[in-house]
């Protein structure tokens, strides 16, 4: 990265209505970092969060995109089941 600085990816895992309760205790706490070095700050932040992963870039950022993936196909699946519910009234 550059030669005075580190570059980490961190992504957030927060939820609608409990956005601020995801924050002070994260279920998941991913950093992504191309230096160890870098993500050792960020894991210093996070001193006192219990559970973290320290990874790529690439990773981080695939973490997120499955986990949002996933969500949305449960509420997707709900959305159909209460449908289907509905029409057996």
């Amino acid at each position: 990265m550059g030669k005075d600085f580190g570059v980490c990816v961190n992504p957030e895992f927060m939820r609608e209505g409990t956005a601020v309760a995801d924050f002070l205790q994260p279920a998941i706490t991913v950093i992504g970092a191309a230096d160890s070095a870098h993500s050792q700050i960020l894991r210093q932040v996070y001193a006192s969060v219990p559970v973290k992963f320290r990874t790529s870039f690439r990773s981080a950022e695939m973490v997120k995109y499955v986990c949002n993936a996933w969500h949305a196909v449960k509420i997707s699946f709900a959305n159909e089941v209460g449908t289907m519910a509905k029409e057996l009234e």
